[in-house]
């Protein structure tokens, strides 16, 4: 990466988190352009050097986020020294920290892509993510395929559509136990962590051995 380049990303990456912490109190409609710049301390015309918009920045949080997802998976899943099944739970973990980091990424990431390819072209970002996203399945359901040889897994359909009901399960699950975490306390007497960890037990009990 060149000096400019560098340059670039940091003045990008600047914008980028000040406006989330503005949508994550105020909501994306509520924040303004003018709002972001002075907060971050740019110009408005210079934020309109690296965005077009609020949804072009919505969109390259998105790309970060889950950037970091799969970075965080492959790390974990090429590792040499770990059991299928401690991965799998490190796998839970990385996303329940990136919902810890920023709910706001973490449930903009669960919104419809867009399928169509000519489509997606049209708004490269929104073509990155989809992207990253089929990497984190396919890598997701090599982990599948490899603990299955190694007869930790027993699997019931195709692992790449096992790979996309456990991401959606996984993430359905964290939202909604960290949305009802007072519930879970007063009902059930667990703090979210312990309630987290149950599901994914449970969860991983439906393909293991």
């Amino acid at each position: 990466m060149t000096k400019a380049e560098k340059m670039e990303l940091f003045h990008r990456d600047n914008i980028a988190d000040t406006a989330e912490r503005l949508f994550s109190i105020n909501g994306i409609e509520k924040t303004s352009m003018d709002q972001i710049a002075k907060e971050a301390d740019y110009s408005k015309s210079t934020i309109y050097v690296y965005f077009k918009n609020k949804e072009e920045i919505v969109l390259y949080l998105v790309l970060k986020g889950m950037t970091e997802i799969k970075n965080g998976i492959s790390e974990i899943i090429d590792s040499k020294d770990k059991s299928d099944e401690d991965k799998y739970y490190q796998i839970c973990q990385v996303l329940v920290s990136l919902y810890d980091k920023s709910p706001f990424i973490f449930s903009h990431m669960m919104e419809t892509i867009e399928m169509k390819k000519e489509e997606r072209l049209k708004v490269p970002l929104l073509d990155d993510i989809y992207q990253v996203g089929e990497d984190i399945n396919e890598k997701i359901a090599e982990f599948l395929k490899t603990g299955e040889t190694n007869n930790n897994f027993k699997l019931d359909d195709k692992a790449e559509k096992l790979s996309f009901i456990y991401w959606m399960m996984l993430s359905g699950v964290i939202m909604f136990g960290n949305k009802k975490s007072q519930y879970i306390e007063c009902q059930f007497k667990q703090n979210k962590e312990d309630f987290l960890n149950q599901v994914f037990a449970m969860m991983l009990g439906i393909i293991k051995k």
